[in-house]
């Protein structure tokens, strides 16, 4: 019995495309190197919006593992909004196939979205240039990334998101997988054009 039970588990074993993983690592990586460059600014506060910039990237990464990809990818939502907490701090991840493609195992793809999370925040954070502090701003980040980013993405690349059953494509080609646009435009431009307007308004920057 144990043996006709290895045998079974090893043939529904799950075959992952060397290919796409590898490339899956690499763009993932690309992206990576994107954020330091998001934190580039005027000599005065260069620093200070580097340092925001990383200090955001460490938030979102452990909001991600927390609590981000479960509501954002977890495959056993239904109610097409916002996923659940199954994969709550990366539970039944690891080498199971991923909801964007079964080529590739589940916790790449985490990390490979997790990467699109951190540079999409830290687009946001260039929002507290020359206005804001630290310590508020990741108090947003995180509440951004778990109230805004995580039920977006769930719409339009969860298989169990309203858009993604409407046929909603996040559209770069068809590769929606892949190459994602809606966060990180038509979400996070308004995004950060309010955070500018509410800072600006508290320091009186706008003159209103």
């Amino acid at each position: 019995m144990l043996t006709a039970a290895m045998i079974g588990q090893s043939e529904e074993a799950p075959t992952y495309d060397r290919g796409d993983i590898s490339f899956i690592i690499i763009c993932a990586a690309l992206v990576l190197f994107m954020v330091p460059g998001l934190g580039l600014s005027r000599r005065k506060n260069a620093l200070a919006l580097l340092w925001v910039v990383v200090f955001s990237n460490a938030v979102v990464i452990f909001q991600w593992y927390f609590w981000g990809y479960s509501l954002a990818f977890s495959t056993t939502a239904t109610n097409g909004y916002i996923g659940n907490l199954r994969n709550f701090g990366l539970q039944h991840v690891l080498a199971n196939p991923s909801p964007g493609s079964p080529l590739i195992p589940d916790l790449l793809y985490s990390f490979y979205q997790l990467e699109f999370c951190c540079v999409t925040v830290a687009i946001l954070m260039g929002g507290v240039a020359e206005r804001g502090r630290v310590m508020p701003a990741m108090v947003f980040a995180f509440l951004w990334a778990t109230l805004v980013y995580c039920p977006v993405a769930c719409w339009a690349w969860n298989p169990s998101g309203g858009f993604f059953k409407w046929g909603v494509l996040d559209y770069a080609g068809e590769l929606r997988a892949l190459f994602p646009r809606i966060l990180s435009h038509a979400v996070e431009g308004p995004s950060k054009s309010a955070l500018v307007s509410v800072v600006s308004r508290s320091l009186g920057c706008l003159g209103v």
